[in-house]
């Protein structure tokens, strides 16, 4: 489970405020079940911007694009994005039960840690 947060601004770096964000699933396109905080609490889907532009949610290991929307503004798809914690095997599909094999996952896990530099 991952947070992601994000301001969006006009191309002159205005707040734009009310906005709707969509999340959505890559490559499938289904709309994402999104979290307000890490425990879990539902969080509606799409998110709208706060006074200041700003959006949060938690949403679970995986990739997602973001659909922004408002009246009197072009309407933008992100390109796709990875949420992962890199941190913990667990995000990288071990099992961690004492009898699966969760080498794959140890792997992948110094494998994404390696590319970003850790």
């Amino acid at each position: 489970m991952q947070k992601y947060s994000d301001v969006i601004q006009d191309r002159n770096g205005n707040v734009i405020t009310g906005a709707s964000i969509l999340v959505k699933t890559y490559p499938g396109a289904a709309t994402a079940t999104i979290y307000s905080d890490n425990i879990r609490t539902a969080a509606s889907n799409p998110l709208t911007t706060d006074s200041d532009g700003y959006f949060e949610f938690w949403a679970a290991n995986g990739e997602y694009t973001l659909t922004i929307s408002k009246s009197g503004i072009t309407t933008e798809t992100t390109s796709a994005f990875i949420l992962t914690d890199n941190a913990n095997v667990l995000g990288f599909g071990a099992a961690a039960d004492g009898t699966t094999d969760d080498a794959a996952a140890f792997q992948a896990a110094v494998t994404a840690t390696a590319a970003a530099g850790g």
